[in-house]
């Protein structure tokens, strides 16, 4: 027990000195497992990252939006009619008042009867020509040869006999009901200033010669 110093005050007591902490440094074994679990996590980062990647690479495209499409308005040109009235000409056969006055904006202006082809066999043979506009404001003309033949190989044959000038650059078949009964063949001119249209239907023959492309457009609206 402390005695009691001077003036009867007790000594302090003196705290012990601390214990110096020895830090040993990891052993070879510690440091083996600490690299190994650093590659284990690094490999495993790795591996996740290449997934992530891939994933992200092959996702499908999203699916695009459809938008409703927006009703407009459908304009059709007019279908274009003759400015002038057809001449008063002979339709007393069932042939010639099946051959129409006016086709689109064409009006028959002249008609006549051609002996050279009736010379060759045909039953009936006419001329017919068709104009746009009236004659003093120099119209577009459109010459129609028609006529009618004993049988669809006489009418063929009169169509190879003609020797249209020009290569036939346009050929199909003309249906009727949804039967071929003939052919129709385009041959332009050389000079590239208008084109014939001939085309046969069963034993009837029709050849339109008229400038620029309009023979065929007469053709697709001719109805025979």
């Amino acid at each position: 027990m402390s005695q009691p110093g001077p003036e009867g005050e007790l000594p302090k007591r003196r705290r012990p000195a601390p214990e110096k902490l020895e830090v040993r440094p990891p052993s070879a074994e510690t440091l083996r497992r600490r690299r190994l679990i650093a590659t284990i996590a690094a490999a495993v980062i790795g591996v996740a990252v290449v997934i992530l990647v891939l994933v992200l690479i092959n996702r499908p495209d999203p699916e695009p939006t459809v938008l409703e499409p927006v009703p407009g308005e459908t304009v059709t040109a007019p279908v274009p009619t003759a400015s002038l009235a057809p001449i008063e000409r002979d339709t007393s056969t069932a042939f010639l008042a099946a051959l129409p006055s006016t086709v689109l904006q064409w009006a028959v202006v002249d008609q006549q009867v051609p002996q050279g082809i009736l010379d060759e066999g045909a039953l009936e043979a006419y001329t017919l020509v068709y104009a746009d506009g009236p004659v003093d404001d120099d119209p577009s003309s459109l010459v129609l040869s028609a006529a009618q033949w004993r049988s669809p190989e006489a009418a063929a044959g009169h169509l190879a006999s003609l020797g249209l000038p020009g290569e036939p650059v346009a050929s199909q078949e003309v249906l009727v009901a949804g039967a071929a009964v003939g052919t129709m063949t385009t041959y332009p001119d050389v000079d590239g200033s208008g084109a014939s249209v001939a085309w046969s239907n069963g034993a009837t023959t029709f050849v339109a010669r008229a400038p620029g492309e309009t023979a065929t457009t007469f053709y697709d609206a001719f109805g025979m």
